[in-house]
């Protein structure tokens, strides 16, 4: 049986086991968001380095999951 560990126990770890399965399905655009509401996940469970933690686990920089949670906020933002 394939599990997956429980990424806040371990959370570089169990990122890093998600995003080998599922990155590779998605465009990056759709990538870059994922990346940005797991950082703001991590961050919000108390994790303040939770970006860092992100991008390693995904093996991208952090400005690609910071963009990610930048283009969530746009998405999030109620319009008029």
């Amino acid at each position: 049986m394939d599990t997956m560990h429980n990424p806040f126990e371990d959370p570089e770890t169990g990122f890093r086991e998600r995003y080998q399965k599922l990155l590779p399905l998605l465009a990056p655009p759709q990538a870059r968001l994922v990346l940005g509401a797991d950082a703001n996940d991590l961050i919000a469970h108390g994790f303040p380095d939770g970006i860092d933690i992100i991008a390693r686990a995904a093996g991208v920089d952090h400005n690609t999951v910071n963009q990610g949670r930048t283009e969530l906020d746009t998405h999030n933002t109620p319009t008029k």
